[in-house]
């Protein structure tokens, strides 16, 4: 199987710093996307516990606090639909949390082309492949939750490839 290059790529995520004046597309501040209905449910409840921990993470040092030094306990104010996203014309734009969570590989590479953004904090669930994960990371994430199962092929280059990855983000104390 042969892996597509990265910066050329359909499939790879582009980081935007500023949102284009011409942007027709939905932009979203923290955002939650699923292909799942259970899912889509149970993010989409209002619960007096998620409130109150997403106005407390308005706060960075809370925000520190909550995420303890290895953690990343990311909240969401938006649930979308991974199907609306896709066939969606203009692609949309997150600026600081992205939480994906799609069932196949497939549903990841249809999402992926879709989203922009500067988000910093990425949370990811379901079963995707290593380079779909490499490709939701970009310069400005900075903490980063893996509650995915993913594929590496082949696995014996892409062992390597994923240790070392992961030694290089993890660089600083905001790095998770």
């Amino acid at each position: 199987m042969k892996v597509p290059s990265r910066p050329n790529d359909k499939c790879y995520v582009r980081l935007v710093d500023d949102i284009p004046d011409d942007h027709t597309g939905d932009t979203y501040d923290q955002v939650f996307i699923t292909d799942d209905e259970e899912i889509y449910q149970w993010a989409s409840e209002d619960r007096y516990r998620l409130r109150m921990i997403k106005f407390l993470q308005k706060y960075k040092c809370i925000r520190y606090i909550l995420d303890c030094s290895h953690d990343v306990n990311a909240v969401w104010k938006s649930v979308v639909w991974a199907d609306e996203i896709i066939n969606e014309e203009e692609p949309i734009f997150v600026t600081d949390t992205l939480i994906l969570h799609c069932g196949s590989i497939e549903s990841y590479r249809k999402v992926i082309p879709r989203i922009r953004g500067s988000y910093n904090r990425l949370v990811l669930h379901g079963h995707m492949s290593w380079f779909q994960v490499k490709q939701l990371i970009h310069p400005n994430v900075k903490q980063v939750r893996i509650n995915a199962t993913f594929e590496m092929l082949p696995v014996e280059i892409e062992r390597e490839n994923f240790v070392n990855y992961i030694m290089k983000h993890c660089r600083g104390a905001e790095y998770k």
